[in-house]
């Protein structure tokens, strides 16, 4: 639960070097009286004025450059806000209490949005040219301290009956280590220091979409969930009953034939395919299936099993039917 608590602390300290800049300096007496709303506004004020200002210089120089600094320091500062009114709902949910999952989402989305567009303004050449990175610091501790909040939104989603938004929150969990406030050596390290996570957030986003019979989505997203040996089986039900549905015939043999060969408990697996090929009386396909997993794994009970079955329906072959089956006993 510890990991509940870092982005508060960080949130409560967190202070950035430097002199700030006027639209701060004004929403700060807000935010320190805790009017959320009213330094939001002042400072989504400035960032308004900020852009109309540089649409005008654009009127007389279509190379003008945005004043990069002033938005990279303003949108941190959002972040800061945002994160203030997170907070709250983020220490019901490390206690156990009941949470404004509304709440939890938007100001999380809130959060992980500024943080990202002060690291892309911060750096963003700014109105002279130059980039002076301020925030890189500040923006990747925060947003580092945020890996896993989008996967316990999902989980709460998931609770609350929504499984559309439950995908996308884990579907955000995804994604959040590819922020461009991460190098490419950070992103790869968050990735390996938590696989299982990833592995069972991919699995989640197919399954989700396999309950909502959603068969396009759930094959755009299943491949991603084949990182965890556990949840395999699963996996090629998805991919296969997906198939299926759409009337895909082609894809769902593929996928039976690769199933056999990757899950052990492939019996189901193995059965259908079996059916399939002595309804289409293929047994070159069968055999051809059946001596690549025997060459793989000789002592495979399911490849000399359905070997026999091959010789046996198909090929009417009763002597090396029975050969196959013994070996599949033995």
């Amino acid at each position: 639960m510890k990991k509940f608590f870092l982005f508060a602390v960080l949130a409560a300290t967190c202070l950035t070097a430097g002199a700030q800049s006027t639209i701060i300096l004004k929403a700060q007496p807000k935010l320190d009286k805790g009017d959320y709303a009213g330094a939001e506004q002042i400072l989504m004020d400035g960032i308004a004025d900020i852009n109309a200002s540089w649409e005008k210089k654009k009127l007389k120089d279509p190379a003008a450059l945005i004043d990069s600094k002033k938005l990279a320091e303003i949108y941190n500062k959002l972040g800061q806000i945002y994160g203030m009114q997170f907070n709250p709902e983020l220490m019901k949910a490390a206690q156990g209490l009941p949470l404004d999952t509304v709440k939890f989402c938007k100001m999380l989305d809130s959060t992980v949005d500024a943080y990202t567009q002060s690291h892309l303004y911060d750096t963003t050449p700014d109105a002279k040219g130059k980039v002076k990175p301020r925030f890189i610091g500040d923006n990747r501790k925060m947003l580092g301290a945020m890996l896993e909040y989008y996967y316990y939104s999902g989980v709460f989603m998931n609770q609350n009956q929504n499984l559309t938004g439950s995908c996308k929150e884990f579907q955000k969990f995804i994604n959040l280590r590819k922020n461009p406030v991460f190098t490419q050596a950070q992103q790869d390290s968050i990735y390996t220091a938590k696989k299982d996570l990833y592995d069972q957030a991919a699995f989640n986003v197919a399954l989700l979409y396999y309950q909502n019979q959603d068969w396009d989505n759930a094959l755009a997203t299943i491949d991603d969930a084949m990182g965890d040996p556990k949840n395999l089986r699963d996996v090629y039900i998805i991919k296969q009953q997906a198939y299926l549905s759409k009337g895909d015939t082609a894809n769902w043999v593929r996928t039976l034939e690769e199933a056999v060969e990757r899950v052990e408990d492939n019996t189901n697996y193995m059965e259908q395919l079996i059916y399939y090929y002595t309804q289409h009386n293929d047994a070159a396909s069968a055999n051809a299936l059946a001596d690549k997993l025997i060459a793989t794994n000789p002592g495979s009970k399911s490849a000399w099993y359905m070997k026999g079955c091959t010789k046996l329906n198909l090929e009417q072959n009763y002597p090396e039917a029975r050969e196959n089956f013994q070996k599949a006993l033995d």
